[in-house]
């Protein structure tokens, strides 16, 4: 839904623009759920207009959210895909109705790039919060959100794309430590 269309809305209705805004935001997750994934019903620029490595956006909106090439484009659909279809963290934050720019902002991400711990704790956080829930029962110091080596950056251990691992484990291989967003 477009910004003056949301605002159309909320003038109309009454409701808050937030309110409005985060209505329409769960419906583009949905509409992207249903045509995103390993074969695709809809081709991306049926709703988006692209022009590679110049600009990409919303069809008849003015405003561009970067200018991704043919290559990046690939890596979006593929990405698309794993976020309605995986067993990786993408997916369970598509199934909370997360998007990209939960994690990312609004900016489309560059290969590679990754997110900050300040992103996740503002939903998971904060750390000693996050600490005290997966404080594990058995062995309380073998906790990985309050490890002895300080804090580390969450996409050690989470990768949203990819298989998460967990990173304890590389040092202390007898520790049964499970992680979500691992098939």
């Amino acid at each position: 839904m477009y910004a003056n269309r949301r605002f159309s809305v909320a003038y109309a209705t009454g409701q808050p623009l937030d309110t409005v805004t985060a209505n329409c935001q769960s419906d583009d997750q949905r509409i992207h759920l249903a045509h995103a994934g390993p074969q695709p019903q809809l081709e991306c620029t049926a709703c988006h207009s692209y022009v590679s490595g110049k600009s990409f956006g919303l069809i008849s909106q003015d405003v561009s959210w970067g200018a991704p090439k043919d290559e990046d484009m690939a890596i979006m659909k593929e990405v698309f895909a794993s976020w309605v279809n995986s067993s990786y963290t993408d997916h369970l934050h598509s199934q909370a109705m997360i998007d990209c720019a939960g994690c990312h902002g609004k900016e489309l991400p560059l290969p590679d790039s990754t997110v900050e711990n300040g992103r996740c704790l503002a939903c998971h956080g904060p750390q000693d919060q996050l600490a005290a829930r997966s404080r594990p029962q058995d062995f309380p110091k073998r906790n990985p959100h309050d490890s002895h080596l300080g804090e580390i950056a969450c996409t050690v251990c989470h990768h949203a794309h990819a298989e998460s691992k967990v990173y304890c484990l590389d040092c202390h291989r007898n520790f049964v430590m499970k992680i979500s967003g691992r098939p």
